[in-house]
């Protein structure tokens, strides 16, 4: 009696790539930073970080924050930078209306 299990061996490679490709985003999302100095030396958490980037509702370009924030080394003038996975406001977005 022969057994599947030498199959399932055989295949198992293929399915686990083929789940990776589906569980795993594909691509980048844009990173947002700004400098921690202007948070009081630290990072906000995300859901604090927003008006960091600019008031959404008028004239920022970031609609939402998506991570936790990582540090990371600016220029020398910019200093240490505070910076998170950000989804940006669609390309037609314009911001406050003009009154």
């Amino acid at each position: 009696m022969k057994r599947p299990l030498p199959l399932v061996f055989s295949v198992l490679p293929l399915a686990a790539a083929a789940l990776a490709l589906v569980l795993v985003p594909a691509g980048c999302s844009p990173i947002g930073c700004f400098r921690a100095s202007e948070a009081g030396g630290t990072c906000p958490s995300r859901d604090e970080a927003l008006p960091f980037f600019g008031d959404p509702e008028c004239g920022g370009l970031v609609a939402s924050v998506d991570s936790e924030p990582s540090l990371r080394n600016g220029t020398d003038e910019e200093g240490t930078l505070c910076c998170y996975a950000v989804t940006n406001q669609a390309p037609d977005y314009e911001g406050c209306p003009d009154f």
